[in-house]
């Protein structure tokens, strides 16, 4: 073929092959450039049917302009041969840049980005790739990513299911020699099953973790080895073994590889957008990267806490998550020294608020759910923003229980100045609402704890149940006005159907398994988190509280399943749940805990009343006998009012770790 003319093309030289043909260099003597020129195989030319749809592919993908896809110029047919020409890229192709331990941190997003762009620019014109991998996209000039044979691969698929076999036997040997591109197939394309974009959201995955990590995600010794992999198995996190790298990506990456295409991202372009975000958290200074962190594991793996010592940690957490009501079997009066110290110090920000429960006007039960979850999503809409302290639910929970208001619709001032005055907040919010036919209204009231005087007065009215959502955004708008506080930060500040669920149904549903986990009936509570779940499965919150449920119950397996759940959904958390839940999650592996930390930290560096999170944070400071920074943080949370049984023992023994046993004593 070297030399030969075909048409006005003079063959130059050959620079590679793949299923649909042989690619060479060649000379478009007509223009003077240089172009690519695949010759299709005469097995291709010979069947009509696939002929047609490989033109009516390449026409597609033609009309696609985008900087980051490889430009068809022509379809020719010379001599009985079928040319496809294109844009020649000057490059190695992406395989050959992946270096062992995988790509510096500046140039994996520089390519990635690209790279997911390309993809979602030829979805949103309905063309899906179906052979995403690393030898199908090129590298010219300064790091310019080229995707190439776009389309081609789709029409691999549409094939017959015996043709799928056929190409299965090629790609893969039974001696066990991985070849090909099914180490780079979504596990609907490895079944034979129908696959749409989604697909290539994973292919894409498994690019971005060999760039990452400089290995495949999937391997195998044989076909079936292989094949079981991408169907069951979820690859360590990438940053785990390039440290370089931030710990958030590993979020990113899993979430591309979903084995259900429901639960990955649904578009290329959020894919791309969750890089670019993260690319600029990372520049701005925002995100601390994971190199040159400090090393918090001592010694050898012997000397770790065990996977049951963590468990145990971690369940003491959760129960704190909760509210803290199971470790609560007393709440100590001052006068002891050393917690009377602690307290001493403590002063209500002028920037905290407690949000009240909501009082029904209407008397309508069944809008009963809205007199706590109103409460609860405004306290969820608000906590997102860092300068502004928020008291959580369950914490406005256990202090009415306490005073014996908890069922009261109406609270009077004298009570309300105490629940302030417990909750250390300088301010108090109050609501009410009320339907009129199909019209919801919400009103609220802002005050100073102390004086009673009305800061604020707002009322919202919308249409139906459905409108609560867009009623509390408004409301929260209002408030941080109020609070003189700076603009919404887009990155960590979310509109509430964001960072929880856009179905009225699945809220309440959320609402009522609350309620019932503040009163403890915590295994009645779990069909209406799992209901909520059903109703949106991208519900991250209900997942969670699942995980928090399943692990203070010992239930291993279903605490796992649900916490890795609402991971993979971490996307849909407010970034103050987030970080918990990452923690939690990277803390279900030995190997993780040094990033459980990290993630605590950065709760807590964005939410310093981060309570729960101080909490556990506290405890693996101390399984990892890291005894002055445990000290550090459960002595906070006593300054904080966390006043129960687990901090206090917790904190007693670190004293006695250190030699402070009259301190301990003094508890």
């Amino acid at each position: 073929m070297i030399g030969r003319t075909l048409a006005h093309y003079r063959i130059l030289e050959r620079l590679g092959s793949g299923g649909m043909g042989e690619v060479y260099r060649a000379e478009d003597t007509r223009l003077q450039r240089h172009v690519a020129v695949k010759v299709l195989p005469p097995s291709l030319a010979a069947d009509p049917e696939r002929l047609e749809r490989f033109a009516r592919e390449a026409m597609a993908v033609g009309a696609l302009n985008h900087p980051n896809i490889v430009t068809i110029h022509a379809i020719e047919e010379v001599a009985g041969l079928r040319l496809l020409v294109m844009e020649l890229v000057d490059g190695p192709p992406l395989d050959e840049l992946i270096p062992s331990g995988g790509m510096d941190r500046e140039r994996f997003f520089e390519l990635a980005i690209q790279l997911a762009d390309a993809v979602s620019a030829a979805h949103e014109q309905g063309v899906t790739h179906r052979d995403l991998k690393p030898s199908n996209v090129m590298v010219a000039g300064e790091d310019r990513v080229k995707v190439v044979d776009f389309g081609l691969a789709k029409l691999r698929q549409a094939a017959r299911s015996a043709e799928r076999t056929v190409a299965l036997r090629d790609d893969l040997t039974e001696e066990g020699r991985v070849l090909g591109t099914y180490p780079y197939m979504s596990p609907e394309q490895i079944k034979g099953l129908s696959a749409d974009h989604r697909s290539d959201i994973f292919s894409l995955g498994v690019v971005l973790y060999e760039m990452a990590t400089g290995e495949r995600p999937f391997a195998g010794e044989t076909s079936a080895d292989l094949i079981s992999s991408i169907l069951r198995d979820m690859p360590p996190p990438p940053a785990e073994s390039n440290r370089r790298l931030p710990r958030h990506l590993d979020r990113i990456v899993a979430h591309c590889l979903e084995k259900d295409p429901d639960r990955r991202f649904q578009t290329a372009k959020d894919l791309r957008n969750e890089l670019q975000s993260l690319r600029q958290e990372i520049e701005s200074g925002r995100f601390r990267p994971t190199v040159g962190r400090r090393r918090w594991l001592p010694g050898s793996p012997a000397e770790r806490p065990s996977r049951r010592t963590w468990a145990a940690a971690a369940a003491a957490a959760a129960v704190l998550a909760v509210g803290g009501f199971l470790w609560s079997a007393r709440n100590l009066p001052p006068g002891r020294p050393a917690a009377e110290a602690l307290r001493a110090s403590v002063t209500a920000p002028s920037r905290s608020v407690a949000v009240l429960f909501f009082q029904n006007l209407s008397g309508d039960p069944d809008l009963e759910w809205l007199r706590t979850g109103l409460a609860d999503m405004l306290v969820t809409d608000l906590s997102q923003t860092p300068n502004l302290r928020v008291l959580p639910t369950d914490r406005v929970y256990e202090i009415l229980k306490d005073l014996g208001h908890l069922d009261q619709p109406h609270l009077a001032g004298g009570v309300v100045r105490a629940v302030a005055e417990r909750a250390q907040v300088a301010t108090v919010l109050l609501g009410s609402f009320a339907r009129a036919g199909d019209t919801l209204q919400v009103n609220i009231q802002l005050q100073d704890a102390a004086s009673g005087e009305i800061l604020t007065a707002q009322r919202v009215q919308g249409i139906g149940e459905a409108s609560v959502f867009s009623t509390v955004d408004r409301l929260s708008r209002e408030l941080r006005l109020a609070f003189e506080l700076p603009r919404r930060d887009p990155e960590i500040e979310r509109e509430i159907e964001n960072v929880t669920t856009s179905s009225v149904d699945a809220y309440r549903a959320y609402v009522e398994g609350m309620r019932l986990r503040r009163e403890l009936k915590l295994e009645e509570a779990i069909p209406l988190f799992e209901r909520a779940a059903a109703l949106d499965p991208a519900f991250a919150m209900a997942h969670a509280r699942l995980a928090s449920i399943h692990e203070t119950l010992g239930q291993e397996q279903a605490q796992r399943e649900a916490l890795e759940t609402a991971y993979a959904h971490a996307d849909r958390l407010p970034a103050r749940e987030r970080f918990f839940i990452e923690g939690s999650y990277y803390g279900l592996r030995r190997e993780g805990y040094e990033r459980a930390i990290e993630a605590y930290e950065r709760a807590l560096e964005l939410y310093p009343d981060h309570d729960a999170a101080r909490y556990q944070l506290a405890h693996v400071y101390s399984f990892l006998q890291l005894y002055e920074p445990a000290i550090q943080h459960y002595e906070e949370l006593l300054r904080r009012g966390y006043r129960y049984d687990g901090v206090y023992n917790a904190l007693a023994t670190m004293y006695a770790a250190v030699g402070r046993f009259q301190a301990g004593d003094e508890l």
